[in-house]
């Protein structure tokens, strides 16, 4: 990225309300008004600043990157040095963060996370076309747009897809899954594949109810009404989507991770145990590192009786509001969401990029992943409404029993909806 060489000064403002941009770099917003932003720049201009970065990472790879790019942030920047805070409960501990003065002034956000981000005013609002119409993936601006304006910028997405052990198919004789796949096929491949005996099955799926959701959708069904404001879970389509998903534990073609010894689908299928899981993009770095040996493929996911569907995963860099140093963290979270750091850090991750305008790059060097991008197009973004965040581990919980058999299909579509209810206040 070309170096911006003005300091946050007078005449770096002057210019961005002349011009909207100087040569490489973004105008930076004002966040208060402009006679006491000046002096306030003006008395600090050689005052250094310290901004916090927050966030986690799977892996050691994938911390030297961040640091590497907060490092070229600090290069275009001297006055300005970032410091990595490392965790992996950010939603967890910001609220008390916040309140304390502790938050990073930059950190990772989830796309599911978003809108309860927003209603409790805990980002810093960028104007609606600060990332170019070119760059939005149809369908998934809620990743970064929320009430008509920016409230995140880009870094990634990955999408559930069907991966499955070559071995295992090219044992039993089985052609590997492809795009004519549907449910059908799906149960007779797990079907043929499942030797409980000897402790082989044809799917390991957790009780996450962001794998049983796909089904919904493929079956034509959704999870809230068309305005959002309620659950609309009392449909056919829903309870033909759950018991076929449930079948497939109760006739013990499916099993959760920990019946196989593991912790999550990833480790579970990588231990070869399971012919099949549904998982996103993460678990191509994971069975890299973890299970080198393993043969896989993976492909879309089937479709159901409406069709194809899938879930789109999203992460976004957010400027906190309580940070004291807005201006300079919105320049951050805008170094790190530029087209070249994007694109190494999906190459890195082989999570698909998120801008739109690199996925023809990212599929070409792919192309044995390309189910991942091909899910772009019809999947739908995993985010519920902030009052429903806290709905999750319950119905995980209500999910579980109804794979243990403990709830009929209709019963956990009650159950999930009258939760769902209660919590939108639209229900007893």
């Amino acid at each position: 990225m070309r170096r911006c060489s003005h300091p946050f000064s007078r005449y770096l403002v002057l210019l961005a309300l002349l011009a909207g941009l100087t040569a490489g770099c973004r105008a930076l917003p004002l966040e208060i008004p402009l006679p006491d932003f000046l002096a306030r720049q003006e008395a600090a201009q050689e005052e250094p600043i310290q901004l916090r970065w927050g966030g986690g990472a799977t892996s050691p790879g994938e911390r030297e990157l961040i640091q590497a790019q907060l490092a070229r942030f600090q290069a275009t920047e001297e006055r300005i040095t970032v410091e990595a805070r490392w965790t992996d409960n950010l939603a967890e501990t910001l609220p008390g963060a916040q309140a304390t003065g502790e938050a990073p002034d930059v950190f990772l956000a989830t796309g599911n996370l978003l809108p309860q981000l927003v209603a409790d005013q805990a980002l810093v609002i960028l104007p609606n076309d600060w990332i170019p119409a070119a760059d939005l993936y149809p369908g998934l601006e809620g990743a970064w747009l929320q009430r008509g304006t920016t409230a995140c910028l880009p870094r990634d997405l990955a999408t559930l897809a069907l991966v499955y052990n070559r071995e295992r198919f090219d044992s039993a004789g089985l052609t590997y899954p492809d795009s004519s796949w549907g449910w059908q096929e799906l149960y007779n491949a797990a079907a043929a594949l499942t030797d409980a005996n000897n402790g082989l099955y044809g799917l390991v799926l957790a009780a996450d109810i962001s794998r049983w959701l796909p089904f919904v959708y493929q079956a034509g069904g959704r999870l809230l009404s068309a305005d959002g404001q309620t659950l609309a879970l009392h449909s056919p389509e829903a309870l033909t989507a759950t018991e076929f998903f449930l079948s497939l534990f109760q006739e013990g073609l499916a099993v959760t991770p920990d019946q196989l010894d593991s912790t999550w689908n990833g480790e579970g299928f990588g231990r070869g145990r399971a012919a099949m899981t549904l998982e996103a993009n993460w678990i191509v770095s994971y069975l890299a590192a973890e299970f080198p040996e393993l043969r896989y493929g993976v492909a879309e996911l089937p479709a159901g009786p409406a069709g194809r569907a899938t879930l789109a995963f999203t992460t976004c860099y957010a400027v906190a509001a309580s940070s004291p140093h807005r201006n300079e963290a919105v320049a951050l979270a805008d170094f790190l969401s530029q087209p070249g750091h994007l694109a190494e850090w999906a190459e890195h991750t082989l999570h698909l990029p998120g801008r739109r305008t690199l996925l023809p790059s990212w599929r070409a060097a792919h192309p044995d992943l390309d189910a991942f991008a091909r899910g772009v197009d019809y999947g739908q973004l995993w985010q519920l409404p902030s009052p429903l965040q806290g709905l999750i581990p319950l119905a995980n919980s209500d999910l579980q029993a109804a794979m243990d058999g403990d709830l009929t299909a209709q019963e956990f579509l009650d159950q999930l909806n009258a939760r769902g209810q209660r919590a939108l206040g639209t229900g007893p």
